[in-house]
């Protein structure tokens, strides 16, 4: 991970801690404490490769403006499209034994 946006570049803390048992995660959630900041984690994305990891550094995110939005009243339509043409998690291929062989038919050594 690497600095994304950091909305207090100028400040800057001495920290010290007693033990070494914390994970990164939650020495990198101590640092945001220490320093009164929100973190968000993002990640840069081509084809099926992650090309970037960013931690953002915010004073602040988001907050409660106590706005309610009405089906039919506020909201005329809401739609989503989705496509999972390419979508595959996992394929267990399983198949009966070939004549004349001892070894059921897999897909062990088949690339996509």
């Amino acid at each position: 991970f690497v600095i994304g946006y950091n909305e207090i570049p100028d400040l800057t803390r001495t920290l010290k801690w007693d033990s070494d048992d914390s994970s990164i995660l939650t020495r990198i959630l101590s640092v945001a404490t220490q320093f009164g900041v929100e973190l968000s984690f993002r990640f840069e994305v081509r084809g099926l490769s992650v090309i970037g990891k960013y931690i953002d550094i915010r004073k602040h995110i988001g907050g409660n403006k106590d706005i309610y939005l009405r089906v039919d009243t506020d909201l005329n339509k809401i739609v989503t499209t989705s496509d999972i043409a390419d979508l595959c998690t996992a394929i267990a291929g399983t198949g009966g034994t070939p004549e004349g062989s001892n070894d059921p038919i897999t897909l062990k050594g088949y690339h996509w």
